[in-house]
């Protein structure tokens, strides 16, 4: 059928942005972003009820299944602040990543990081906790960054200047045993990183900003005290080349099996041996990076799996999902009329999104289990996704400008809406059932 279930909207006077979303075991929907609004609905019993203004506050918002408010707070500082990603865990805690400008973002005395590091902006890491009885309570906010810019905020990047765009570069995930997962984009030669990590150094800054960044991947303990060793740097790399590397999106099964979603405009990015693309294709390509903790040796983690994937174009990876069986299910966008499909499918427009599924050990040759272009003739340039329903198919969410999107007959809205972009949500079924996404 085409029944919409429920619609909702949320907003002040000003640019209000839902950057991520979850839902708990309870039906409690989290959705995290920045608003701009002074007048942003803010409940009683807010953490911060105001807008300290400098470009925008993160916002935290919480809606029963019903859509009706039950928390909505501010939390930044007097510079920029955003929330771009969030993650739950199995006791109800929320954790979200973002940015900000503020030398005076709230942090809490437990944090890994109590002080900005400089440049334009640091990361940011904050967990919401549920109180029975009460409202929830902000447990742990800490700074993460160095000297320089560690996350996407130059205006004149002419690959990622929209808000949308360069908020999506930031990517957090929570283990069972509450251990914080966190990827990104740094400039930083001074980034932390712990002992003997895979790459401990920054690679060589070239002077040209847009291709001077290296992805990041931080695994924090908040619940260990301080920065000294044994504290909450549990472990933290750095992953990149002599061009551009940017995280988009992670994943975590078990205690601390990380898959990133990312793209690289480095020749030199690390691959590894049993890569299903070792080279780099284009201008740019999406990567898939396995990242295992070695066996008895705490704190430690081995690149276990890293492939390019993309054609002679532009390709990124935006969104990926992990299967039971090891399997990676990664979505993005394809500029590249020579992408890998195993369907026949070509380029319709000038980008199309993608979808493919890698079995990521064995014979190269046999690894693209699956892979599939979806678009029209009009551009079709944001992918968000793949979220596994647990009954064998995958929801991805986008824009697009074409009017002759395939597979929208009989659906909520088959016809093209107009102006710049339509939403878009896809369901695609792989005939072989995984677990939902958490």
């Amino acid at each position: 059928g085409k029944t919409l279930l429920n619609l909702g909207m949320i907003e002040g006077m000003n640019v209000d942005g839902a950057f991520g979303v979850g839902v708990d075991r309870n039906g409690l929907i989290t959705v995290v972003g920045q608003t701009l609004s002074d007048d942003f609905p803010v409940t009683p019993d807010a953490f911060q009820d105001v807008n300290r203004g400098g470009g925008g506050d993160g916002f935290f918002l919480q809606l029963n299944p019903d859509f009706e408010v039950v928390y909505a707070t501010y939390c930044g500082g007097t510079g920029e602040d955003a929330f771009t990603d969030l993650a739950m865990d199995g006791a109800g805690n929320v954790v979200v990543c973002g940015y900000t400008t503020s030398a005076d973002f709230p942090v809490t005395d437990n944090a890994y990081q109590g002080t900005f590091g400089g440049g334009s902006t640091d990361a940011v890491v904050v967990q919401l906790s549920p109180v029975p009885g009460g409202s929830p309570q902000i447990t742990y906010s800490s700074y993460l960054g160095g000297s320089a810019d560690d996350a996407d905020f130059n205006p004149d990047d002419p690959y990622g200047s929209s808000l949308d765009e360069r908020l999506l570069r930031q990517a957090v995930a929570v283990t069972p045993s509450g251990y914080i997962i966190l990827a990104g984009m740094t400039w930083s030669t001074d980034f932390p990183t712990s002992p003997g990590a895979f790459q401990t150094m920054h690679s060589p800054l070239s002077g040209a900003y847009v291709e001077d960044a290296d992805i990041y991947v931080t695994v924090l303990n908040p619940k260990a005290w301080g920065h000294k060793p044994g504290g909450q740097l549990y472990y933290s790399t750095y992953l990149g080349g002599e061009k551009r590397d940017v995280a988009e999106d992670l994943a975590v099964r078990g205690m601390a099996r990380v898959t990133l979603a990312a793209l690289s405009r480095s020749a030199d990015f690390p691959v590894t041996a049993n890569a299903l693309q070792p080279e780099l294709n284009g201008m740019q390509d999406a990567v898939v990076v396995n990242l295992l903790p070695l066996p008895r040796i705490p704190r430690q983690f081995q690149v276990t799996y890293s492939t390019f994937l993309g054609g002679s174009g532009r390709d990124a990876a935006n969104g990926l999902h992990r299967l039971v069986t090891g399997e990676i299910v990664v979505g993005g966008v394809a500029t590249s009329e020579d992408f890998p499909t195993t369907d026949g499918s070509t380029l319709k427009g000038s980008s199309d999104l993608f979808l493919t599924r890698i079995k990521p050990w064995g014979n190269p040759n046999q690894q693209l289990v699956y892979s599939t272009l979806f678009g029209g003739s009009g551009p079709d340039p944001l992918f968000v996704g793949p979220v596994g329903s647990g009954q064998g198919d995958l929801f991805i969410t986008g824009d697009t400008s074409s009017s002759d999107l395939p597979g929208v007959e009989g659906s909520y809205q088959e016809t093209y809406g107009g102006g710049w972009w339509d939403a878009i949500v896809a369901r695609f079924y792989m005939a072989v059932p995984w677990p939902a996404s958490p």
